[in-house]
């Protein structure tokens, strides 16, 4: 009579194949694992971008709301719009409904100070040519800074003349109105710099209407 003898253990090539099968899974797991992390930490920095360019946004709306078209300069009708644009805001109405306008306030677009319109990456913050739009108001002679880290350019828009996006502005910049009528568009383009690859970038609009 013929007896079968037990396996004692597992052998050697069983072993290897074990551990290489739990090494693909786990090494799957992390890379996974990773890319989950990587696009949770690129919907926090889209989102912390949109809201910083929405806030100054914001102040741009609420700074050309009842604005007089007659008293934009200059005025931006152009296909060209402006990144500069000198306005006055009611102060007050009389009982007949004359208005009194503040004295002029100015919203412009300019090179951030630390890095010149020089094609490098003076300030070494990972992008080239930023700049920043600022505010001064009426009766004040120190600017206020609503955005850093603007868009030298509007989307696909380059300066060469063309019109690129197609959406009858020329040579748009990072921030610029245009008025058709009496509806002024605003448009912002913010940046953020990424550890690896291109910025990232978030482009808003709004439009105000303005007094007649």
């Amino acid at each position: 009579m013929k007896f079968r003898t037990k396996r004692a253990g597992y052998t050697l090539l069983e072993m290897t194949v074990a551990v290489t099968v739990l090494g693909l899974v786990l090494g799957s797991v992390g890379v996974f694992q990773n890319m989950s992390n990587d696009q949770s930490q690129s919907l926090i920095e889209r989102s912390q971008l949109e809201a910083r360019g929405q806030r100054a946004l914001n102040r741009v709306v609420s700074e050309l709301t009842g604005v007089a078209q007659s008293l934009l300069v200059p005025d931006p009708n152009s296909v060209v719009g402006s990144s500069s644009i000198i306005y006055q805001r009611p102060a007050a109405v009389s009982a007949t409904g004359v208005i009194t306008w503040e004295n002029p306030s100015r919203l412009m677009l300019e090179s951030d100070p630390a890095d010149g319109a020089n094609g490098l990456d003076d300030d070494g913050d990972g992008l080239t040519d930023e700049c920043r739009l600022v505010l001064l108001k009426a009766g004040t002679s120190v600017p206020t800074v609503l955005c850093t880290n603007i868009s030298p350019m509007a989307g696909v828009e380059g300066a060469n003349g063309y019109d690129e996006d197609s959406d009858g502005i020329v040579d748009e910049t990072g921030f610029h109105v245009q008025r058709t009528g009496d509806l002024l568009r605003i448009h912002l383009s913010v940046l953020e710099a990424r550890r690896e690859g291109e910025p990232l970038r978030i482009d808003l609009d709004a439009s105000v209407v303005l007094r007649n």
